[in-house]
């Protein structure tokens, strides 16, 4: 990414956690020095943790081309799976802005659960 390139994705409401099945607005904006091809958004979900690391693209749409664009989008979040942290692994969603298939991009991590608050696994820890 060259220093004059800039990708944003930014929240009208500046929440970042959201209810399953929620439909949401994300602003999204780039300006490059080399024009884009295809300007991407993308909602994944990612696993982190011990053990193989998954990546899953849920849905993607593309949103423009060029060197300097944006746009509102307006997205549908699934009801499943939700956002949850354990002490094996960790699932974490995010909205991808890509450039021309990873030339550069941008991340912003949200959370899909219930009562919008990340699902806290028990450590099964036993006294």
């Amino acid at each position: 990414m060259a220093d004059s390139d800039q990708l944003e994705l930014r929240f009208p409401d500046g929440r970042t956690a959201f209810l399953p099945g929620e439909s949401i607005d994300v602003d999204v904006q780039w300006q490059l020095s080399d024009p884009a091809i295809e300007v991407e958004l993308r909602l994944v979900w990612s696993t982190a943790g011990r053990g193989t690391r998954n990546l899953e693209v849920v849905g993607r749409r593309t949103v423009g081309a060029g060197s300097t664009g944006q746009s509102r989008q307006k997205l549908r979040l699934p009801e499943t799976p939700y956002s949850f942290s354990g002490q094996l692994i960790s699932l974490l969603w995010g909205l991808e802005l890509v450039v021309d298939e990873g030339r550069i991009s941008t991340r912003a991590e949200i959370v899909i659960a219930p009562e919008r608050r990340e699902v806290r696994l028990p450590s099964g820890e036993r006294s």
